[in-house]
């Protein structure tokens, strides 16, 4: 009996080492009293605030190894740069951060507490990026005294630098489109990602780890050290490390309870598998921790996969594009070449009539060129995909002129639209998209030219649809009817399957329609496909009827005032020249005390050494060193009553994520006219 106490006490000692069964002793009696714990509020999972409370991994283990320590944990919220310096002076005892040779010479670090991952994020439509010395000639964020920070500074030659307060902020103004990349920590990028569920990013290059993620305390401060130390070895003893970890960063370890009737004979099994299993937990840890990433890795190809292939079908009408912008650039040309060859012949007699037609005709030009450009970007501009509600045979008539030119001077296009057509639900970029696709199949089943019609039509479907997952009710239906060469039941068969093309090598990806069935089966429609060789195709999508008032356009009309003089002060911030000088000589000739500024850091100067009321900025978005945004923030606090005016080629989605303004922010987009630029400063200054 004796034997078996004794054996089962060894093993018992061993389980206890494995898998912390037995609960660690208490700590010694003299230890500090309170912990006060800096703690940054934006690097969710890692510590943040919410709800008015701190959390996170950094906040549970420091915790845990409070009460381990027998102490209380004081936290204190704080800008970053404020952490580091409150424990540098010693008002605060700890903070958690990257060991770095840099922050040695203020700091004294504990073992190890995490592995961090810092990644470059881009924009989906990046390519040539490997690493970070790519980033040279780049805008790119990172926040202010991070590890990423002073890595870039110190490593990469030429990189434009935009220091921002938190991860959330880099991250927004990545998907905004303000700066180039964002470098920082994976587990933190990857929580904001999913927590606004941002799908126009992608992750490129490879890790980089600075130095271990440990607890910092002040210089010199080596009795707090040991005792962190002494407690971190105790926590991953006891096994609390594994889930505080797993609880933040979705990664698991179990193991049943054993029952005391079979303890002893399965303990001497468990104990010789124990270090095996003790493998197998840290190769799981870091497969689940892997998963996440390529989980979300997998969303950003997917969207990637949708964008490359609009920009396929952008290819399509490439060239229709490029031939109407040669009509309007040579009306531009050479009216403006004869206005002025007119001018300056002396011995010519100036037809003033003459002049101004010549000058009509090349605004009704630009005009048409705006309109082309319109076109594209918003067909091609990558954004977060929103149902909403959307008039049908409106889309269809704003989509007519890019349609004409993907199919062709030799196909005849008509559109039947049903007058009495109500809306659907859908995202209209990705509405566009399915036209588009399936105008492209029409067009190349017709090499030498046919009649192709897209029909719209409102129908009831009492039993739903034969074949198809429709439930009964009211349908929009659109019918897109081609001459062409049709298909056999085989082709059929295989239609909407990813990569099937009957096209020669080169003239498609075979992703056109299974993108377009993918859309329509997402906002629960169904196409119908009838076709026979020789006579022709025709696609019918049903899509479910919105039974609401037609959506009005969303554009603001602005009344013509009757003079757009003014005496208001504007700072104008452009960095485009020929654009700031002509906005500064509109606004200087109608009266406008006009302070210009050729980049923000300018502008800010200006702005300082000012010392009268700025009634309004008007600024480009997109600019060296930082954005329109980050200069609005800045001049704000000594021009608080300041309206905004944001002048940019880009759409609403440059500004904000949703595409929606803030409250307080107005933009008129690029191109504009003096009237448009005048009519838009006087509504806002009156």
């Amino acid at each position: 009996m004796n034997k078996h106490f004794t054996i089962f006490a060894v093993v018992l000692t061993m389980l206890t080492l494995n898998f912390g069964l037995i609960e660690v002793a208490e700590s010694v009696s003299d230890q500090t009293e309170t912990l006060k714990y800096g703690v940054d509020p934006g690097w969710p999972p890692g510590e943040f605030v919410e709800d008015g409370k701190v959390k996170g991994f950094d906040v549970d283990l420091v915790q845990l190894i409070g009460d381990y320590m027998d102490c209380e944990v004081e936290y204190y919220p704080m800008d970053w740069n404020d952490v580091l310096e409150s424990v540098k002076n010693g008002s605060l005892d700890i903070l958690c951060a990257t060991d770095t040779p840099e922050r040695r010479e203020f700091f004294d670090f504990s073992k190890p507490i995490l592995n961090l991952s810092n990644r470059i994020f881009v924009n989906e439509k990046v390519v040539g990026i490997s690493n970070v010395n790519d980033l040279a000639n780049h805008t790119v964020a990172v926040v202010k005294e991070y590890a990423t920070h002073v890595y870039l500074e110190e490593n990469v030659q030429d990189v434009h630098i935009v220091v921002v307060e938190n991860v959330e902020e880099g991250l927004e103004m990545l998907v905004n489109g303000e700066v180039f990349a964002l470098f920082d920590e994976m587990h933190i990028v990857s929580y904001y990602i999913q927590e606004h569920n941002y799908e126009n990013l992608k992750v490129i290059g490879d890790e980089l780890v600075f130095g271990p993620f440990c607890i910092a305390v002040k210089k010199g401060n080596s009795s707090l050290l040991e005792k962190i130390n002494s407690e971190i070895d105790n926590i991953f003893e006891a096994g609390e490390y594994d889930r505080i970890y797993e609880k933040w960063f979705g990664t698991s370890f179990t193991s049943g309870p054993f029952s005391w009737e079979t303890i002893i004979v399965i303990s001497i099994i468990v104990c010789v598998l124990a270090s095996g299993l003790g493998i197998v937990s840290l190769w799981n840890r870091t497969l689940k921790k892997r998963v996440n990433e390529k989980t979300i890795e997998l969303k950003m190809a997917q969207n990637e996969l949708l964008q490359s292939q609009k920009m396929e079908a952008i290819g399509q009408f490439a060239g229709g594009i490029a031939h109407d912008f040669n009509n309007v650039l040579t009306v531009i040309l050479g009216l403006s070449n004869l206005t002025i060859d007119s001018l300056r012949d002396e011995n010519e007699e100036i037809n003033r009539n003459e002049l101004i037609k010549n000058l009509e005709d090349v605004l009704r030009a630009g005009d048409r060129a705006a309109k082309l450009t319109k076109d594209v970007l918003t067909f091609s501009r990558k954004q977060v995909f929103q149902s909403q509600i959307v008039n049908l045979n409106k889309l269809l008539k704003n989509n007519k002129d890019m349609l004409a030119r993907v199919l062709g001077e030799n196909i005849s296009f008509n559109l039947k639209l049903d007058q009495e057509n109500k809306s659907i639900e859908i995202d209209p970029n990705q509405m566009s998209l399915v036209i588009l696709n399936m105008a492209i199949n029409s067009r190349d089943a017709m090499p030498n030219g046919g009649d192709f019609t897209i029909e719209t039509s409102r129908t009831y479907l009492s039993k739903g649809l034969k074949g198809f997952n429709l439930k009964p009710g009211n349908y929009i239906k659109i019918s897109l009817r081609d001459t062409g060469i049709g298909m056999d039941e085989t082709h059929k068969q295989h239609l909407f399957e990813p990569f099937f093309t009957t096209k020669e090598k080169g003239k498609g990806t075979g992703l056109g329609l299974s993108i377009a069935f993918g859309i329509i089966k997402q906002y629960h429609g169904e196409i119908k496909v009838e076709s026979k060789l020789g006579t022709g195709t025709v696609f019918h999508i049903y899509l479910p009827e919105i039974d609401v008032i037609d959506p009005q356009d969303d554009e603001i009309i602005l009344k013509k005032q009757e003079t757009l003089n003014g005496k208001e002060t504007i700072l104008l911030v452009e960095d485009e020249e020929m654009v700031r000088k002509f906005a500064f000589r509109v606004l200087n000739s109608h009266g406008y005390n006009c302070l210009e500024a050729k980049s923000p850091k300018e502008a800010i100067k200006i702005s300082q050494e000012y010392h009268e009321k700025i009634d309004l900025l008007l600024s480009d978005v997109i600019m060296p060193d930082f954005s329109g945004l980050e200069l609005k923030k800045k001049i704000e606090k000594r021009h608080p009553d300041m309206i905004i005016l944001f002048i940019s080629g880009y759409d609403a989605n440059i500004i904000s994520n949703n595409g929606e303004l803030e409250v307080g922010i107005n933009l008129l987009k690029k191109p504009f006219s003096s009237i448009e630029l005048l009519e838009r400063i006087h509504l806002l200054l009156n």
